[in-house]
């Protein structure tokens, strides 16, 4: 008895990880297909604390189950891909994006843009609490709070 439920238990995680792409994240990831707003910054490090972003700096993602993600940087677009794979529970877990392609503007990113332009490249995980999600960068120095928005 005990064999044909180890047995049945490889063979879930076998077909999890098999439908589980590389590229298009945890299959049933929480995140998929959900759009967001940038609503605070903290740094962790302790020199700025947290701030919130005015209504004047726009960042938003919309996160697809395809593994695509497109952004909105003030007066910027960019896209990417994204994954990310389970924690402890489904409201948290490990989160990555790939470079990013910015489309040609004549604008100049304000400083809120540039510095989650520069943070982007090292996020790695993530908490979501009801309709707030925050991304963190690697040795948690520093947590992107977004609030979901409905399109």
């Amino acid at each position: 008895m005990k064999s044909v439920r180890l047995l049945l238990g490889l063979l879930f995680v076998s077909l999890l990880a098999a439908c589980a792409t590389e590229q298009s994240g945890w299959i049933d990831a929480p995140l998929k297909d959900t759009s967001w707003k940038l609503v605070t910054i903290e740094d962790n490090r302790g020199s700025e604390g947290r701030r919130v972003v005015s209504n004047t700096t726009d960042i938003q993602m919309n996160l697809r189950a395809n593994g695509d993600v497109d952004f909105t940087l003030g007066c910027q677009q960019g896209t990417t891909r994204w994954e990310s794979s389970p924690g402890d529970t489904l409201d948290q877990g490990a989160i990555r994006f790939y470079g990013m392609q910015i489309a040609a503007t004549s604008c100049e990113p304000d400083q809120v843009v540039q510095r989650f332009l520069q943070d982007f490249k090292v996020m790695r995980s993530y908490v979501l609490i009801q309709n707030h999600l925050y991304i963190n960068t690697m040795a948690n120095e520093t947590t992107y709070g977004w609030r979901q928005i409905n399109h």
